[in-house]
């Protein structure tokens, strides 16, 4: 092969490269390092949470707590807005209005 030939070659070869894997290569380089700032953020935040658990330790059981005080509350609600829907049909099998709110049916 000639030395003629293979610059050809390598020319064909490099002017490939930059128009197709050199934009590939760039928008990785940035991905990489649009995504090594990101895993930074990551690790100070993993950091800090971890100094915030080792300065506080109660928080984690607190939270729990609120976590089942809330999940308790949100089931009584449900309970109550069924026993609403339970009285009303039974106020309309009984005849009465369904536009009557609890409280004011048989009072009035």
């Amino acid at each position: 092969m000639s030395v003629f030939r293979r610059i050809t070659h390598f020319d064909k070869a490099f002017a490939a490269w930059q128009g197709t894997g050199q934009p590939y290569a760039a928008r990785l380089e940035s991905q990489r390092e649009r995504l090594g700032a990101e895993a930074a953020q990551l690790e100070q935040a993993r950091s800090s949470r971890e100094n915030f658990l080792t300065q506080h330790p109660e928080v984690p059981r607190r939270l729990a707590e609120l976590e089942r005080a809330i999940e308790r509350e949100e089931e009584l609600e449900r309970l109550h807005s069924w026993e609403i829907v339970k009285e009303r049909l039974r106020a309309r099998s009984l005849g009465l209005s369904h536009e009557l709110d609890r409280g004011y049916g048989m009072e009035l």
